[in-house]
């Protein structure tokens, strides 16, 4: 199951980060995305 985050910044991508580890799948709804930032925050698991 995909869990939408509404916000890529600090505490989405802390978020993701940990439902990632778990196995889930992520999907981001953000304005204004930055592929660099959530790359640094989540690595190549993103």
């Amino acid at each position: 199951m995909a869990i939408l985050v509404t916000g890529a910044g600090l505490i989405g991508t802390a978020f993701a980060r940990n439902a990632i580890a778990r196995g889930e799948e992520i999907v981001f709804l953000d304005p204004e995305p930055r592929a660099d930032y959530l790359k640094f925050r989540l690595g190549g698991k993103g």
